[in-house]
Order: C-alpha cells, then sequence, then structure tokens
C-alpha cells in the first residue's frame, strides 16, 4: 500500500474538562466547599483553582496547628499574588508579620480589593499601603473599645487616613470603635470624594486633658496655692476663648470645602457616635445621592429635622434604620408618610405599633422588600401576619412575635374577630370598603394594599385575611407564641401543621431562624421539635437554605432527622442550636457527629 494513500494519524484530542476555558466556565458555578477536593484531581485542575482556593484568606487569632487548620508560612508566601479578600479576626496573627514583610519585600505582587480586621495594626497599615491601587473596601470593626493603647489606636488611624487619601478606588470604609485625635471633619475630607458607603461605630473625640494645679501640703503654702490656682483657671478661660474662636473659623472654613465632598455616598451608617447633632446632619446634607441611612442615637434630631423641613429627604432614600430609637409611634407614622418610595425598614426595638403600621401598609406594602420588627413590643400580633399578605416583595423579615392562632386562621381562611383585630386594622377595613363603596357582607377588596385581602365588614364582626404572598423571602426571623392553643393537642398539632405548610411554601429561603415562646397551659407543653411526623418533612423545599439557627427552639432530633437534613437541603452551611434538647450530652454529640460525617461541609454550633 502506498505511503501517500495511507489515513493521516489521528490527532490527540483532550478530555472537554482538561481544557482551560471550558474548565474556567465550570469553575464558575463551583461552592467554595467543593474546591478542596477538587484540587487533587489533576495538574490542570489544581492549576486552575488553586487561585480560586486562595482568592479569600481568613486569619485567627491562633496558632497554624489550630482548629480550624490555617495556612502555613510557606504556603502564604508562595500563594500571596492570589489573595484579592483578607480578613483577620480576633486579633493580631502571627501570619500577618509573613504577609506584611512579603508585601514590602515585593510590593507589585499584593493585590487586594478588600480588608477586613478588628485591630488596626502596623502589618495591617503595611498592607494597605501596598494594595493602595486595587483596594475597594476597608474595615476595621470590633465589639469593644480598647482601653489600652487607645492612642496609640488613635495615632495609627491617622496614618491610616494618610494612606486612603491615596487610594483611587477606595467605596467602602468602615471603622470603630475609635477615640481619634484629629477632627473628624479633617479625616474624611481626605477619602470622602470616593466613597460610596461610610460606616462609624461608636467613634468618639479625644477628651482635652487640662493642666493640673499642684496640691499645697503645708499651711503656709494655702495663700500661693490659691493665687496659682486663680491664675491657672484665668489663663485657662483666655485659652479656651481664643481656642473656641479658632475653632470656629475653621469650621467655617470646613464648611466651605466639605459642601460638595460626598457626591457618591450611596449608603451612610452612624451608630453611637460622640458626633454634634450638626455634624451628622450635614454629613446627610452633603450626600445628595444616599440611598441607606442608619442612624442610632438622637434618632428625634433627625426626624425633628425632616419634619420642619430643616433637612431636605435625599431623593433615593430607599432603606431606613431607626433601630434603638424612643421615638413615638405617631412620629415613626408621619415619617413612613413622607417617604413613599421606601423599599427596606429597621425599627427593632422601637415603639412601633398601630399607627405606623396602618401607614406602613397604606404606604409601602406593595414595594417594601426588608422588614426588621424584633422587640417592637407595641405591635399587634394580627398586624404581622397582615403584613406577611400583602407584601409580595418581601426578601427579609423579621419579628418579635408571630401568634399562632393568627397564623393558624390565615392558612384556614377562618375570619378573624372584628373585636380582636388591632383598632388600626378595623379602621383599615372599613376606609377599604369605604373607599370601594361596598356592602358590609363578604367582599374581595382590590388594590396594592389590600391585593391578597378579603375584608369582611364591621356589622358581620368579622376581618378574613388570606395565606402569605411574601413567596420570595430569603432570609426569615420569627418568634411564635401561644403555640398550646387552650391545651387542646388537636389544635396545637393543627396550628403547628400550618407552621409547617406556610414555610414550606418558602421556596427561595436561605436563612431561616426560629424562636418559641410558649407557655404551659394546664401542665401542657406543646413546641416546635422539628421531628418529621411533626411536619418537618414537609420542608424538603427548601434545597437554598444555607443557615439554620434554633437557638430559641426546644428541638427533638434524632437520627432520622439529622440524616434527612443532610440529605433534603444540599446548600446547608451552618447549623445554630443544639439538635436535641436534652440533657445527655453524648446523645447530642453522636448526632452532630452523624451530621458532620455525612456533610463535613456543614459548621455546627450549640449555642
Amino acid at each position: 500500500m502506498d505511503t501517500l494513500d495511507a489515513p493521516p494519524p489521528t490527532a490527540f484530542k483532550a478530555h472537554p474538562l482538561l481544557i482551560p476555558k471550558i474548565l474556567s466556565l465550570v469553575i464558575d458555578n463551583l461552592l467554595p466547599r467543593h474546591v478542596p477536593s477538587l484540587l487533587c484531581v489533576c495538574k490542570t485542575w489544581h492549576r486552575l483553582l488553586e487561585p480560586l482556593l486562595w482568592r479569600s484568606l481568613t486569619l485567627h487569632h491562633e496558632p497554624c496547628n489550630s482548629q480550624p487548620r490555617q495556612a502555613t508560612p510557606t504556603l502564604l508566601l508562595r500563594n500571596r499574588h492570589h489573595i484579592r479578600h483578607l480578613c483577620e479576626i480576633g486579633g493580631t496573627n502571627s501570619l500577618l508579620k509573613f504577609l506584611a514583610f512579603s508585601a514590602q519585600k515585593h510590593p507589585f505582587e499584593m493585590r487586594l480589593e478588600s480588608i477586613q480586621c478588628t485591630k488596626l495594626s502596623s502589618d495591617i497599615l503595611m498592607i494597605v499601603r501596598q494594595s493602595i491601587n486595587t483596594l475597594v473596601s476597608f474595615r476595621c470593626r470590633s465589639n469593644r473599645l480598647e482601653k489600652k493603647g487607645g492612642q496609640s489606636q488613635a495615632l495609627l488611624y491617622r496614618q491610616l487616613f494618610s494612606i486612603l487619601e491615596m487610594a483611587p478606588a477606595l467605596k467602602e470604609l468602615a471603622f470603630g470603635p475609635v477615640v481619634l485625635l484629629d477632627p473628624i471633619e479633617d479625616m474624611l475630607a481626605k477619602v470622602s470624594g470616593r466613597l460610596e458607603r461610610l460606616e462609624m461605630n461608636r467613634v468618639k473625640h479625644a477628651a482635652q486633658v487640662l493642666p493640673s494645679v499642684p496640691v499645697p501640703t503645708a499651711i503656709g503654702d494655702r495663700v500661693v496655692a490659691m493665687t496659682a490656682a486663680t491664675a491657672a483657671t484665668t489663663l485657662l478661660q483666655e485659652r479656651d476663648k481664643r481656642e473656641q474662636k479658632q475653632l470656629l473659623q475653621e469650621e467655617q472654613q470646613r464648611e466651605v470645602l466639605m459642601l460638595e465632598s460626598f457626591s457618591k455616598l450611596k449608603s451612610l451608617s452612624l451608630i453611637w457616635n460622640d458626633f454634634p447633632d450638626g455634624f451628622q446632619l450635614n454629613l446627610i446634607r452633603r450626600s445628595p445621592k444616599l440611598e441607606s441611612i442608619t442612624w442610632r442615637r438622637n434618632t428625634q434630631v433627625l426626624t425633628h429635622a425632616w419634619l420642619h423641613q430643616t433637612l431636605p429627604i435625599p431623593e433615593n432614600l430607599t432603606y431606613l434604620d431607626i433601630g434603638h430609637s424612643h421615638m413615638d409611634d405617631d412620629k415613626i407614622a408621619q415619617l413612613l408618610s413622607m417617604l413613599p418610595q421606601l423599599t427596606g425598614l429597621c425599627v427593632r426595638s422601637t415603639p412601633f405599633g398601630d399607627m405606623s403600621s396602618m401607614q406602613l401598609i397604606t404606604h409601602q406594602a406593595g414595594q417594601l422588600e426588608e422588614l426588621d420588627m424584633v422587640d417592637c413590643e407595641q405591635i399587634h400580633g394580627g398586624w404581622i401576619d397582615y403584613m406577611l399578605t400583602v407584601m409580595p416583595k418581601l426578601r427579609v423579615f423579621a419579628v418579635t412575635e408571630l401568634k399562632a392562632r393568627h397564623m393558624r386562621q390565615s392558612s384556614w381562611l377562618d375570619p378573624i374577630p372584628y373585636a380582636e383585630a388591632p383598632e388600626g386594622l378595623r379602621n383599615l377595613t372599613a376606609e377599604l370598603i369605604a373607599t370601594t363603596s361596598m356592602a358590609t357582607t363578604a367582599t374581595a377588596v382590590s388594590g396594592p394594599a389590600s391585593s391578597a385581602i378579603t375584608m369582611i365588614g364591621p356589622e358581620c364582626n368579622q376581618i378574613q385575611p388570606r395565606q402569605w404572598v411574601c413567596l420570595g423571602l430569603e432570609s426569615l426571623e420569627l418568634t411564635i407564641t401561644e403555640l398550646n392553643l387552650g391545651g387542646d393537642v388537636l389544635t396545637s398539632e393543627k396550628a403547628l401543621g400550618t407552621f409547617y405548610n406556610q414555610l414550606a411554601l418558602l421556596a427561595q429561603l436561605q436563612v431561616l431562624t426560629l424562636c418559641e415562646n410558649i407557655q404551659p397551659y394546664e401542665g401542657k407543653l406543646f413546641m416546635i421539635d422539628l421531628r418529621l411526623e411533626h411536619g418537618l418533612a414537609k420542608l424538603a423545599g427548601l434545597k437554598r437554605l444555607r443557615k439554620l439557627n434554633m437557638t430559641g427552639l426546644r428541638a427533638a432530633m434524632d437520627e432520622e432527622e439529622v440524616k434527612w437534613m443532610a440529605r433534603e437541603w444540599p446548600a446547608l452551611e451552618e447549623v445554630c442550636g443544639r439538635l436535641c434538647h436534652c440533657l445527655d450530652d453524648d446523645k447530642l454529640a453522636t448526632l452532630e457527629g452523624t451530621l458532620t460525617r455525612l456533610r463535613p461541609d456543614i459548621v455546627v454550633k450549640r449555642a
């Protein structure tokens, strides 16, 4: 046979999953917990997946051989150019020194985009300096103010703002608690033109230290001491006058310089800061593009300025957090009437009551996406269930008290007695019926505030709601009360079944926090125990659930429930609380070991 007629040799065809372009598309859809095991497939996968493994680095205040295992210095130095997000938790970590030294020795290999730490240090400053061209977010937040080394922290913050002044891509800055030495206006002026998100939590100014007058020890020195004290007081008064005049001039100059400072700021969080009220109001006045405001401490100042139109409300404002304030219910209602475009509201631990609830349902029910009403003691349980039936766009919802009987009536379409409904809900019912010119018989009411409601007028003594319409909920925090409905086991079982039926509809749920506040009735105690035979099996459709917090439940799970949870919830990453509320710690440890063995990626926390 002629060699010219021979067929050409078969060309080598690589496996599709070994082609870098195809593999990169697969990597984009991987979960982080899958990366370590996939690194061992082959060299090609290892080369392409290793940057993804090192993209986010978390350093704990523990040695390298602790649990969870941390990177060794050798691995850290070899892969430092892959790190984009650095998070330091619990204090200075020994690996920070290696990272800071490598950043100083090889300045062009660090390209961090975000840095998060709990305490500012010289190592952090060195890393920030070397990543100045790519840094987008910097957060230095802790839970307490350091009493020791406060002045050194203030000096480090002075250096930090000098460095961040040269960061061209900086968009997010969060810091506190800290006591600053320099005026906050001067420090913020260095970064204000580029920021889109600013958070200051428990930030204070350093107290002015006055010169002390020596205390006399001899009786003959009293006259001299009194003269010295008088002279010192006079000098202090003259100095105070000069300083006040100088501060007034400097403040007037800063007013002119910072008039258009925060032109890009979209989110502002002011939490328990020791600032003058005028300064905080000026921050809002100088931020025309604000979309989110969190204001804690002296909330009445902000409300008074808006209600009396001395401070303009930002046109793009869609989220407001006034939690832990002492405003009256009518003031909150007036404020809500001025914010018709609101899509997110946090009124945690406030006197949020009937007037505010009716205002919220009337103006923002059809567009609200986030609502936090935890520890609002004045709100009636009927309002809570009513809101869940008229807010179809809710994604985040948190509330302290939801009575089982209200949820049972909502699901079974049993009418609520008109006399038991809150006064605002009765008034709203009457207004809706009068507006639509309907009779006082059972009538379906249409409109943005009642599209999912069937109302029955006061003459029929009934208000009849429907099922929840917020099927797009992603985060839910509930505290169920009054599950022991008159001590009737059958009625309590139906209420518990209704509770599971409502949760089963929330297929988009990712974070679920459940608590119960149940008092025994005549010695009988019926509770949410998360057992399969009591309704847990109905939640098999929550495939996107990532975090389950049941610290407030008396769960009674067994090995069957643990296996079901590991099998039916593939996206689950964290479980908080006791799987079994019993005195046998060995049984609890066995259940936690079973869950960890079936799903090593799940983090189990008892408290």
